[in-house]
């Protein structure tokens, strides 16, 4: 199974998504899904994932936005539950994820490949055809591979 990660929070095996954020901001991350719940506010949203989006379009992000189940940000992983071969995209830009979090979450992923964008949070919506080049590159590696899918 081949998989990709971009700007992507990873847990360490066993971690849940807020075991990737230090100390207090983890702290603070849980408290704050615990008594808000899972949708920022819009501010957040426009501010922290579309940052290079243009008006319009961060509009359409925030109004499209919906909450998720808390237990995607609370669950653990299991080791077992990585893809193999996987690329991880780092975002110069993103200001969700610092470079150095980035660096974390790919070694967490044990990234076969990776990549760098000069892009935000939202690489699919700000610069789509860089990324869906750096994912046919990434696809053309893994079709001259042997056959990958296993069977369970």
């Amino acid at each position: 199974m081949a998989g990709y990660g971009f700007g992507a929070a990873i847990p360490a095996a066993n971690g849940s998504f807020l075991s990737c954020f230090p100390g207090v901001q983890g702290m603070f991350l849980r408290l704050m899904l615990t008594l808000a719940g899972t949708k920022p506010p819009a501010a957040a949203i426009r501010s922290g994932l579309c940052s290079e989006l243009d008006e319009v379009l961060a509009a359409k992000v925030v109004e499209s936005f919906v909450p998720e189940s808390k237990r995607l940000y609370m669950d653990k992983r299991r080791h077992s539950e990585l893809p193999r071969h996987a690329l991880y995209v780092q975002l110069k830009q993103d200001r969700e994820f610092n470079a150095g979090m980035q660096q974390r979450m790919m070694e967490n992923l044990q990234a076969a490949q990776a990549a760098v964008m000069d892009s935000g949070h939202l690489p699919m919506l700000s610069k789509p055809d860089e990324l869906a080049r750096i994912c046919m590159q990434y696809a053309d590696t893994l079709s001259s591979q042997p056959f990958l899918l296993q069977w369970n």
